[in-house]
């Protein structure tokens, strides 16, 4: 799909297997319970639109606004972000396994109940990342000694 407008459609319990959209708009769009396998999001935007409860396998955005969408309680596996805005997103309550994300934003992004452990963030821009009390989904996961630092101030640590 090139250049087509999807938004605010209905795609729930969809199955998209080797698909590529380019320059497509899908924003408030819903694909809950859906399947996507070996699909490409280019340059798409996706503003709003929600992956609920979806089986993400072998999937890449890249360079898509993704802002203030939705991933909760999906099941992301080899997927890549690359160059992508995921600032406002809810990734929650997920499943990733050989997630890879360069070049990307997580602005106030929420991983609450999303393990982040070996995901490598060193060359995204974060920022106000959303993450439960005991911090347990930064563990392992990756950030370059900038991020550190803005990490720190949600433990309440002051650098000097």
């Amino acid at each position: 799909f090139e250049n087509c407008t999807f938004t605010d459609c209905d795609f729930e319990r969809s199955s998209f297997v080797d698909v590529t959209f380019i320059s497509c708009d899908l924003s408030n769009s819903s694909l809950d319970s859906s399947y996507l396998s070996r699909c490409e999001f280019r340059s798409c935007k996706l503003v709003g639109a929600e992956f609920k409860d979806c089986s993400i396998q072998g999937v890449a955005f890249e360079s898509s606004n993704c802002e203030y969408s939705i991933f909760d309680k999906c099941k992301l596996s080899e997927t890549q972000v690359k160059n992508s805005d995921m600032s406002s997103a809810e990734l929650v309550s997920c499943n990733l396994k050989a997630f890879k994300t360069s070049g990307s934003k997580y602005l106030g992004t929420s991983f609450f109940r999303t393990a982040l452990g070996g995901v490598d963030f060193s060359t995204c821009l974060v920022s106000g990342l959303r993450v439960s009390d005991t911090f347990r989904e930064l563990r392992n996961a990756v950030f370059s000694a900038n991020q550190a630092v803005e990490l720190s101030m949600l433990l309440g640590i002051r650098i000097k």
